[in-house]
């Protein structure tokens, strides 16, 4: 999310849960079963109050607070903080539409990474998004979505490549609750688990 990596460099849980914070921030209040629409898993921002507080731990031993900090210019910001509360270490934020779609990563040293249109997250099946790096670096990713039974997976492809994959599955506000996903920087598994949550 120490400032959020770029390029796969850095602390691996952060890049991971920056790969996952769509993953963690859906509606879905169910189970999601195959076949159905894109709305199954779009966020419902307005459900999350402003305030509300996540803590998730990956299997590298790392904590990260995340907090919904409101709307800001049209984007619902999400900041995240290394620990069990928002005193730790500011690592950054994320800037979601109303459908949770991550249109804008800010890193704590205030570099921006963008996504056009967005970066995919809840969107049911292929979607195709450009990341465009701090320096203007413009690169084309491909990520498909796949609705299972109270969560979702995911395979993103890339230049070079690329290929990252992870699962989900998400508590009533769709948040994470366990999960795991392929770090882009070092290729390995990371699991995910949710510690707490507290909605406002």
């Amino acid at each position: 999310m120490t400032a959020p990596v770029r390029a796969g460099r850095g602390r691996p849980g952060w890049r991971g849960l920056i790969a996952l914070v769509l993953i963690c921030w859906g509606g879905m209040a169910g189970a999601v079963e195959p076949g159905q629409g894109e709305s199954d898993i779009a966020m419902q921002m307005a459900k999350i109050g402003i305030g509300s507080v996540v803590t998730i731990a990956n299997s590298a031993g790392e904590v990260f607070t995340h907090v919904h900090e409101g709307r800001h210019d049209g984007l619902w910001e999400l900041r995240s903080f290394a620990g069990r509360t928002r005193t730790g270490e500011s690592l950054g934020s994320l800037f979601l539409d109303d459908r949770g779609q991550i249109v804008r990563q800010v890193d704590s040293d205030g570099a921006v990474t963008r996504f056009e249109p967005h970066r995919c997250m809840r969107t049911v099946g292929e979607c195709t998004y450009t990341r465009i790096a701090p320096d203007g670096t413009r690169e084309q990713r491909r990520r498909i979505t796949t609705p299972i039974p109270g969560g979702f997976t995911y395979v993103i492809e890339g230049p070079g490549g690329l290929r990252l994959e992870g699962m989900a599955k998400l508590d009533r506000m769709g948040w994470i609750k366990r999960g795991w996903f392929i770090h882009e920087g070092t290729g390995k598994r990371l699991d995910l688990r949710m510690l707490r949550a507290i909605y406002r």
